[in-house]
């Protein structure tokens, strides 16, 4: 600035001279900018790289996670992630009984938890379902199958809800199963707790007990973050099949309703009536046991054809037992008719035993009861049994097969007992043989 003062007020020489002096000085100033910022650049790139590969590496170590999962979980993370917190986030998820499976799942779904504060955001959340009976592997599930429910507001969402379920719940353990199966869905709306107390005191003003209430809020808590509409539809529904408001059972005759659209029970109903049913023995049934309804359209038509056609069960039976259509085919009532046939077919009985009682009994009890009881009689039956049995043996034999284990040793012990036998007997021959051989030598 001073050179230009001191120039001489020429106005031929003063733009030329300003601009030659501007392209000495302009150069040096913008060359140098640029060396430090790509020095600057360039060192806080490998600074983050460093930290990302850190990060990779810990996340591979700690938990498992595979590194290309590791390099994908790290490129969500923020600028100010650092390896330390996420050391801490995942140290706390291992003290509060994660497993490693369910913090690669809670990770992968929101890589920003190993960013965020723990003091401030993961504690005050975990602790808050913990001091609700919710902890421990429980807690572990319903976070790794829904890892949003962390990214809830403690103050707007998760405390209330919790406060919900502690003030309408008496018993701990129901609180902790309702808030486990309501968590278990994202609700996105914010007046959450004010849409459960509406649909709740509408249910308890048709007359639905307090005991059917906190079943529902147990069994079917999202039940109540539905529209009032369709929850009073729903009721209306379950009462029109015969439920009254007050019975017992009325919460569950509800909770099936909710669980499908009326276009799928219309096409279960036509299922049942295709298969000679009537009205009143699909209301018995229901009555009975309303849980059969939930029921595929395609696993309700299997057993119908197994029972009816295969068996020769008129629908009047079924509807008195409408259980038997909910057990497992291939756990339950396969094995358990293959051995009611063989028994049958061997004359073990004086009269044919009735499957559908036999299909009603605890596996203790049957397995006691059909097969360790005539096992001798009909050798068969054990074989057959668990050739159906080979998914659940392990788990089951194990645990309720002493009499057999008896048996089984005692005829371990009896060929034992023979093969020494046998032994001793060869022993004795060849004893006698050499016996004789010494006195054959000796006369000679």
């Amino acid at each position: 600035m001073k050179l230009i003062l001191q120039l001489p007020a020429s106005r031929s020489l003063k733009k030329p001279i300003i601009f030659a002096l501007y392209r000495c000085w302009q150069p040096s100033f913008s060359t140098s900018t640029i060396h430090e910022g790509d020095h600057s650049s360039s060192s806080a790139h490998r600074k983050k790289k460093n930290r990302s590969m850190e990060i990779i590496d810990y996340l591979v170590k700690s938990c498992g996670l595979p590194s290309e999962e590791a390099s994908d979980v790290c490129s969500k993370l923020s600028s100010f992630a650092n390896v330390r917190n996420a050391e801490k986030v995942i140290s706390f998820l291992k003290e509060s009984e994660f497993a490693d499976a369910e913090i690669r799942k809670t990770i992968n779904a929101c890589p920003h938890f190993l960013s965020s504060s723990l003091e401030k955001t993961l504690i005050p959340k975990i602790r808050a379902f913990q001091d609700s009976g919710l902890s421990g592997p429980h807690l572990a599930r319903l976070v790794a199958s829904n890892p949003l429910v962390l990214s809830m507001s403690l103050t707007k969402k998760i405390g209330p809800i919790i406060g919900f379920f502690t003030s309408s719940l008496r018993d701990k353990e129901d609180v902790a199963r309702g808030i486990r199966r309501f968590f278990s869905r994202f609700f996105s709306s914010h007046d959450i707790v004010r849409k459960m107390a509406i649909n709740l005191a509408a249910l308890r003003s048709r007359g639905v007990t307090d005991q059917s209430l906190a079943k529902l809020l147990v069994t079917r808590p999202t039940l109540f973050a539905l529209k009032l509409d369709s929850v009073v539809a729903m009721a209306d529904r379950a009462h029109e099949l015969g439920f009254d408001y007050s019975s017992t059972q009325f919460h569950r005759a509800l909770f099936v309703v909710s669980s499908m659209n009326k276009s799928i029970w219309d096409a279960k109903v036509d299922i049942l009536k295709s298969n000679g049913w009537n009205q009143d023995e699909i209301m018995l049934a229901l009555k009975k046991e309303p849980s059969f309804m939930r029921l595929s359209t395609s696993n309700l038509q299997e057993k119908l054809h197994f029972f009816m056609n295969v068996r020769k069960y008129k629908p009047s039976e079924l509807a008195m037992a409408p259980t038997i259509l909910m057990f497992s085919m291939e756990k339950r009532v396969i094995p358990r008719s293959t051995v009611i046939d063989m028994l049958n077919s061997a004359n073990i009985f004086k009269k044919n035993r009735n499957l559908l009682k036999v299909l009603q009994k605890k596996e203790k009890v049957f397995y006691e009861e059909y097969v360790l009881k005539y096992m001798d009689e009909c050798p068969d039956v054990l074989q057959a049994y668990r050739s159906h049995m080979k998914a659940i043996y392990e788990g089951f034999f194990g645990g309720c097969s002493r009499q057999e284990k008896e048996k089984e040793k005692e005829k371990e012990k009896e060929k034992e007992k023979e093969k020494e036998g046998r032994e001793e007997e060869k022993e004795g021959k060849k004893e006698r043989g050499r016996r004789a051989r010494a006195a054959v030598w000796v006369q000679a």
